[in-house]
């Protein structure tokens, strides 16, 4: 190949491979237009899902504790020192439970000195409360973090006091 013919050729491979690029670069525009669309969709509708979820935790949650409420108008408290292989010994308040359930409880495990109330538990001078589907235990010793470990193991709800 001669001189001209090499310049020519050279000149015409990169002319050609200029106009590749720039289509591609054109390509990638157009889809760079498009992602900033998508990604603003997305983080939309996952915007919504955790709205929709804490409402939907938010709305179990008071569900329960009204639950607890209700049924601890009719059925009182119980106030033992609980102890089992896990923990204790805590003073602690369960409700609802009648006369009948406060005894029972007091005989579970190790615990002892069960004493029926007939209204709630209270919270003055509690560390938090484990709410679950059954009801509450208001715990007055213990360690917060120590007891909200073990509410979870009870598929409980833990409720610092402050």
């Amino acid at each position: 190949m001669s001189t001209p013919r090499r310049v020519i050729w050279l000149w015409s491979t990169t002319f050609v491979l200029s106009l590749g690029l720039w289509g591609c670069g054109e390509q990638q525009s157009a889809e760079e237009s498009a992602a900033p669309d998508a990604i603003e969709e997305s983080a939309e509708a996952v915007e919504e899902a955790v709205e929709e979820a804490a409402d939907t935790v938010a709305d179990a949650a008071e569900d329960a504790v009204e639950a607890v409420a209700d049924a601890a108008d009719g059925a009182g408290s119980c106030n033992y020192t609980m102890q089992n292989m896990f923990a204790g010994p805590y003073k602690v308040c369960s409700g609802p439970l009648d006369a009948g359930a406060c005894t029972a409880r007091g005989e579970e495990d190790d615990n002892s000195d069960a004493v029926h109330n007939a209204g709630a538990c209270s919270p003055e001078g509690s560390v938090g409360s484990c709410v679950t589907a059954d009801g509450a235990v208001v715990y007055y010793e213990g360690d917060p973090g120590g007891l909200e470990i073990g509410c979870g193991f009870q598929g409980g709800t833990w409720e610092s006091a402050e």
